[in-house]
């Protein structure tokens, strides 16, 4: 398995910007018709499983986190919404 960010493995020593385990919610893909033409239906199910909302605000707080770094800081022209520690405590 190649290292870096995004990897599955847990097991690399770099930072991961993105969580290392595989997400938790499940989709779908199926046969929409006989037609082979014919797209199939996909319902991704993106962030359906509390686990997988709470990686993503984790990655987020993370990354809001490094572009406050004097390294990056004067990089970032202006904030995006939203101000992920504004809105709590991690959970």
């Amino acid at each position: 398995m190649p290292r870096g960010l995004g990897s599955t493995s847990t097991h690399f020593p770099d930072l991961p910007v993105f969580p290392a385990d595989a997400p938790t919610s499940v989709g779908r893909i199926d046969v929409a018709s006989a037609d082979f033409r014919r797209p199939p239906d996909i319902a991704p199910n993106y962030l359906s499983t509390e686990k997988d909302a709470a990686d993503v605000v984790h990655g987020g707080r993370l990354l809001q986190a490094i572009a406050r770094t004097r390294a990056i800081k004067s990089l970032v022209l202006e904030s995006l919404a939203p101000d992920l520690d504004a809105m709590g405590p991690p959970s």
